[in-house]
């Protein structure tokens, strides 16, 4: 919405932050009114907690706000070290309570209460920025000042706000009133006390599906030492329902303050009876005796893990077997700083991704942080997309990479890069000048071919495991594979009666076999039981591609049919790759470097060493690069070829 620059008030001889609508930004009507209704709302609202706004004008054709100046650092910088202590938390989110009350009690709603819009002064003191897009509403007794009708009003299926700390009713697109910055605030309580967001997800659609239909993980379960009545204060705030939650700032502010008064500066309960260490008296006879619980100075004492900060979502379904890749991929991401996973499209690298930076977060001391760019098209957007999900700010003139870059500085940190491949050259240049300046940053990165950068580790994630054709089926063999067991569990998704039986076992395991163990054709024919058998879904296969559709609604489009996740890497390939590709799905079973150069084209027969031989060579490199075709070492002297029956 502007520029803002630290300025001297010459009249009064004062520091001032004066916030500059850029010339390009007052041609537009709806953001020139939005700039002015923002200084109007904010002036008319006297707080200790609320940002002073002193003027507004215009010089020329620049439009400007004159504001107290602010000595001090946005709350999601402070945030960056992890959870805050408790005492504070609890303090920080009093004071925004506060200031938020009295905005309600004049008739305003935020509708962006987060980190961002938080400042903390060097004195503990909590100043709230940003009324850009407050609501006025109407209550009894209160009139809407002339000129400040609701420019930015709530309209059906529109939403305003960030989507990480917006309401339920928010997110919808629905009326809004003073208990969606209850819910805000309670967000806000939560991450300041776990160092975590109650509702993540790899895009906005996914956040949005969790803050509708999730709860979030317990508080106790993260922290230690919540008192009950910090948890029970945080889970009314983030009731789904707005009846459910207080039905003010000023309410959730009663109890922040009371709870506070009894917190001691560790945040643990002071006791409510001034008894000696140990001592606790008999409610029927006065008498006094030892407590047999820990004592209140060895609680104390306690060291209290907190989590670092990360951005990885909670999964939505049961991760299922690959746990030798896992700890195969966490020990090479100790050896090499970059480690990229490869493989054909549903192969399973986010999850395996994902679960590894979740399996780095039972550590104390290194973020993780995932980045999802499926849905990016713009090589030169790629620092700036990491950037945004990492919530970096980047001061204007500033190269994101270099933002990024001091950002991550020094500490320890995990950056999980997903979908690289439509964007290879622009990820291998962002990593390699990442790693070059951060010395204690990791990255893994998920791509149908490697990044190119010096020091990469790649890592070919094979399929899921399924028994061979020499193999008797029986009941109990589907527990012993990852690709049945994978099968079986989605299958009772979809069927929650389905199992394994004597008479579906050589069903689920020729399904698994013909889809060649890849998680989301699996997953994909899984959920067709509710309307077909095993055996009828088995036989259709030779049609998969019909067959093979109707996944999450949720999920990217590349990953809800078969065909839309090979569709995904055919796409970047080459005219002359795609047709390569073509010739050498003839081959049933694999083949070798002279079957595929006598069969991809009259041009290409000969095998006597020349131009065009070398030509097949590079594009079959290409094809196995990009995850399409699979080299194999046969007897350790020779490489066979094969390609997946899915893709062939």
């Amino acid at each position: 919405m502007g520029e803002v620059y630290l300025a001297r008030d010459t009249r009064l001889g004062r520091r001032v932050a004066l916030k500059v609508l850029p010339e390009s930004f007052a041609q537009d009507a709806e953001r020139l009114a939005r700039f002015r209704r923002e200084a109007r709302i904010t002036s008319a609202l006297e707080h200790p907690n609320i940002l002073r706004v002193y003027d507004v004008g215009q010089s020329g054709s620049l439009h400007y706000i004159v504001a107290e100046y602010v000595d001090g650092q946005p709350l999601h910088r402070r945030l960056r070290g992890g959870a805050l202590p408790i005492r504070e938390a609890v303090d920080i989110a009093a004071a925004v309570a506060s200031a938020l009350g009295a905005a309600h009690a004049a008739g305003v709603v935020h509708r962006d209460v987060k980190p961002a819009n938080i400042m903390i002064r060097p004195d503990g003191s909590v100043t709230v920025l940003d009324f850009g897009i407050a609501k006025r509403i109407v209550l009894d007794g209160l009139d809407t000042p002339t000129g400040d009708q609701d420019t930015f009003p709530t309209h059906p299926g529109l939403m305003l706000g960030t989507v990480r700390y917006a309401s339920p009713e928010q997110a919808q697109g629905l009326e809004v009133d003073g208990r969606t910055d209850v819910w805000s605030l309670g967000v806000l309580l939560y991450e300041m006390l776990t160092g975590v967001r109650p509702f993540e997800g790899a895009t906005h659609y996914h956040v949005v599906f969790n803050v509708l239909e999730s709860e979030p993980e317990p508080l106790g379960q993260l922290r230690a030492n919540i008192p009950p009545e910090l948890e029970r204060v945080v889970a009314r705030a983030l009731a789904k329902a707005p009846e459910a939650r207080y039905r003010g700032a000023d309410e959730i502010d009663a109890d922040l303050r009371r709870l506070a008064a009894r917190l001691l500066p560790d945040g643990e309960e002071q006791p409510t009876e001034p008894t000696q260490p140990g001592v606790t008296a008999d409610p029927n006879t006065g008498e006094t005796q030892a407590l047999a619980a820990t004592s209140t100075a060895a609680l104390r004492s306690t060291v209290i893990a907190e989590p670092a900060p990360n951005n990885v979502p909670k999964p939505l379904t049961s991760f299922v077997g690959r746990e030798a890749q896992i700890r195969d991929v966490a020990q090479k991401l100790g050896d090499s700083r970059l480690v990229t996973l490869t493989g054909p499209g549903g192969i399973g690298k986010t999850r395996l991704a994902l679960e590894v930076g979740r399996r780095a977060l039972t550590g104390d001391s290194e973020a993780v942080w995932f980045v999802e760019l499926a849905g990016l098209t713009d090589q030169a957007l790629v620092p700036t997309a990491v950037a945004t999900t990492l919530e970096v700010e980047i001061e204007p003139g500033t190269e994101p990479t270099r933002a990024l870059a001091e950002w991550l500085g020094t500490g320890r940190s995990c950056l999980l890069l997903d979908n690289c491949e439509h964007l290879v050259d622009a990820c291998a240049r962002l990593v390699d000048e990442l790693l070059r300046a951060c010395p204690s940053l990791r990255v893994l990165a998920t791509s149908r071919e490697p990044l190119g950068v010096a020091g990469e580790a790649v890592w070919p994630l094979p399929s899921l495991t399924f028994p061979e054709e020499s193999e008797t089926a029986s009941a109990a063999i589907v527990a012993d594979y990852e690709a049945t067991r994978l099968f079986v569990e989605r299958a009772r998704l979809a069927r929650p009666e389905f199992t394994a039986t004597q008479q579906n076992v050589s069903a689920i395991v020729q399904v698994c076999r013909r889809l060649d163990g890849i998680p989301l054709a699996i997953e994909l024919a899984a959920a067709r039981v509710r309307v077909l058998s095993v055996e009828q879904i088995s036989a259709k296969l030779d049609d998969r591609f019909r067959l093979l559709k109707g996944g999450s609604r949720a999920a990217p489009l590349r990953q809800q049919t078969l065909r839309a996740a090979i569709d995904w890497g055919h796409d970047l390939l080459s005219e002359r790759e795609r047709a390569l590709l073509r010739s050498l799905s003839v081959f049933v079973g694999g083949f070798t470097l002279p079957a595929a150069e006598a069969v991809a084209g009259p041009d290409h027969s000969q095998d006597d060493g020349g131009e065009d031989s070398a030509e097949v060579l590079d594009l079959l490199a290409r094809l196995v690069d990009t995850s399409l075709v699979v080299a194999e070492v046969c007897d350790g002297t020779s490489v066979r070829y094969r390609m997946y029956e899915t893709i062939a």
